[in-house]
This record gives structure tokens, C-alpha cells and sequence, in this order.
């Protein structure tokens, strides 16, 4: 390996590590309370150090959403090679998208800053490109279910990759933030919650039945 090749390959290592102690620091603190006083702490180096690879709290939000679509999308492109219906896949992989986010709080917490009126208008090219692919591979799914009669003829491709995934954000988010008292309430179990989403959806994408 290359000097060139090895200072690019540390300057990799130091911004995941910095990465992994903002994740920390954000799952403890909370997206609004959380510094880069914080951050440069928990990953043990100096504020100079930080400022060579993340110029602001909001460089490293974009970074850690960026790094939370991508998990998002390789779990999603897990669900699909399941198999079964195009149907059955977009069921799964939203299902999906419910399980990654809650086994991974922190993460959605930058799904959902990304999702906020907050979110900056200059996005970074790696953030747009997994999103692109996210929708493609929904919007794929829809073209599939199309061909194999599991979804309805009368859907826009685009509008039905926004649809799913704005739809289950919102639940998700939902199910999130009510959580703490929902879990206290016997009519109100999380699961059952998504579980009922879930069975909506299928209910709108589903292909009808031809007559007998």
C-alpha cells in the first residue's frame, strides 16, 4: 500500500470512528442536545482533529443519515431476495424498515432529521445516490408486481415508492413517539399497530380478483 493509499485509508478509519462516537452520543443525548464538544470527547480526539473531517453538528447529522440509508437499503435488498410476489416483498421490506428502526433508534433519528423541515437543502452526492436507489428499488418492485399480477395496473410507479415510504415513516414515527405510553395500554401493543398498517397497505396495492 501506497502513501497515498494509506493516509486515504487512515483519514476512512478516523471518520468511522468519529461516526460511531457521534451515534453514541446522539442515542445518550438526543439530536438537539448533542455538541460537537460531545462528540469530539467521546471519540477521544481534539477539536481540530474533528474540524479536518466534519466542519459542523449538521455535516455529521447528513453523515450519519447517509450511514443509516445505507444499512436501511442493504437490510431492504435482504428482504427481497426472500422471494415470493413482488406484493409479498414490498410487505416485507416495510416490515423491515419497522424492525431496523426500532432495534436502531439513533438511526432513525437521522432518517427522521433528514425527513424534518430542517433538513438543509444542500444535500451531499453519496446521501442522494442511496436514496435514488431506495426509491429504485421500490419503485422496481411496483414494475414487478405489474408483471406478476400481485399489484394493481392503475398505480404510478413513482407514486407508489413515495407512497410506501412516506406512509410507513409516519407510522413508524408514530409508534415511536407514542411508544412509552402505548406499551402501558392493552389495546395498543406496537406491533399489532404496524401489523394493521401493514394489512391497510396490502389492501391498496393488492391486485383485484378476476370473477369465477
Amino acid at each position: 500500500m501506497g502513501v497515498k493509499e494509506r493516509k486515504l485509508r487512515e483519514k476512512l478509519d478516523r471518520e468511522q470512528s468519529i461516526l460511531a462516537a457521534a451515534k453514541r452520543v446522539f442515542l445518550q443525548k438526543g439530536l438537539a442536545a448533542a455538541t460537537i464538544v460531545d462528540i469530539v470527547a467521546e471519540a477521544e480526539l481534539g477539536k481540530g482533529t474533528f474540524y479536518q473531517h466534519y466542519r459542523s453538528k449538521e455535516e455529521i447529522m447528513l453523515a450519519m443519515s447517509e450511514q443509516a440509508f445505507r444499512e436501511l437499503h442493504e437490510h431492504y435488498v435482504a428482504a427481497v431476495a426472500v422471494g415470493g410476489t413482488a406484493l409479498d416483498k414490498i410487505l416485507r421490506t416495510t416490515r423491515t424498515y419497522y424492525e431496523f428502526a426500532m432495534a436502531n433508534p439513533a438511526y432513525f433519528s437521522f432518517i427522521a432529521f433528514f425527513e424534518s423541515p430542517y433538513m438543509s437543502t444542500m444535500m451531499p452526492e453519496q446521501l442522494v445516490n442511496i436514496l435514488t436507489t431506495i426509491h429504485g428499488l421500490m419503485r422496481g418492485l411496483r414494475d414487478e408486481g405489474l408483471a406478476d399480477g400481485s399489484v394493481r395496473q392503475d398505480l404510478d410507479a413513482d407514486l407508489v415508492a413515495n407512497t410506501v415510504w412516506g406512509t410507513s415513516f409516519g407510522m413508524v414515527q408514530f409508534i415511536v413517539s407514542k411508544s412509552s405510553y402505548m406499551l402501558q395500554d392493552q389495546y395498543n401493543d406496537t406491533d399489532k399497530q404496524f401489523d394493521t398498517y401493514l394489512a391497510m397497505l396490502e389492501s391498496s396495492l393488492r391486485a383485484p380478483t378476476t370473477g369465477r
